[in-house]
Parts: structure tokens; sequence; C-alpha cells
């Protein structure tokens, strides 16, 4: 992610299969689930990126990408929502700790919205990261929907 400014191809969701090059199979009869989806979300004020699914190894260099892209404009406010996220191992951590850094070294506001019975609070709560990442349980309200 550090040095890696892609321009913004265009809105909208991102998954990576369970292949480790992240790509869908063709056959739609073949097809598995998706690890991970990637929706953003922007407004003047702020840009959401809502992750469903996983949070893993395999999914990282999607996540860097579509994060980075949603991030192309320097926005000045990022809500981070991991709600819908059903898993988190420690490089999905370690990505997360990374948007932090890059919120204080860029300049923009960050929240990460997480509930606290969800499995990423959880995860948050084990290894004392919900003292580092600016954590909300809701989004805060920046004209977003």
């Amino acid at each position: 992610m550090e040095g890696i400014r892609p321009v913004i191809r265009g809105a909208g969701r991102e998954t990576a299969s369970d292949s480790p090059d992240g790509r869908q199979p063709l056959d739609s009869t073949q097809s598995r689930p998706r690890r991970l989806a990637i929706d953003i979300a922007k407004t003047a004020r702020a840009t959401v990126v809502t992750l469903s699914g996983e949070l893993d190894v395999v999914c990282a260099d999607a996540f860097k990408r579509r994060f980075g892209d949603a991030i192309a404009d320097e926005p000045s406010h990022v809500v981070l929502d991991l709600r819908p996220l059903t898993f988190l191992d420690s490089t999905g951590l370690a990505l997360l700790l990374r948007v932090n850094e890059m919120a204080r070294d860029e300049e923009f506001a960050l929240w990460v919205v997480s509930c606290e019975d969800d499995p990423p609070a959880k995860i948050f709560r084990l290894t004392g990261t919900n003292k580092i990442l600016p954590l909300v349980d809701r989004a805060p309200d920046l004209g977003v929907h």
C-alpha cells in the first residue's frame, strides 16, 4: 500500500475468490463463495469503504488495491465499515493498523465501524487494538447513505 496510489477506475465492488490471484471462475456453475466484497460509496464529505466476508491473507492484495483506489482523491473523512465481516486474521488486522497509520500520515479523519459482538471486535479486544484503532459502533453522519 505504501507509495502506491492507483487512479480510481470506478466505484463499486471487488471480490476475491478462493484462488490465490483473486480471479473468479468463468463458469458460473463452478463459482465459489466470495471471500471478500469491498463496496465504496463517496459523497462530497466522505468516502465509506464497507467490507463483507473475510479479510485475510488471501484477500490482502485486493483490499490494498481497492482501498488505494478509494483514497486516491485524498478524502478528508474515511469510514471503514467492518460490521459485515465474518472473519479477520492477523494479516487483515495488520492491514487495518496500516490504514490507521495512513490516516495519521495523510491527515484524513478515520472511523472504523465495528459492533461489540461482531467477529472483528472480538479480535480487537483480544489483541488490544481496540485501544489503537478509532472504533465506533455506528458510522458518523457524513451524508453517506
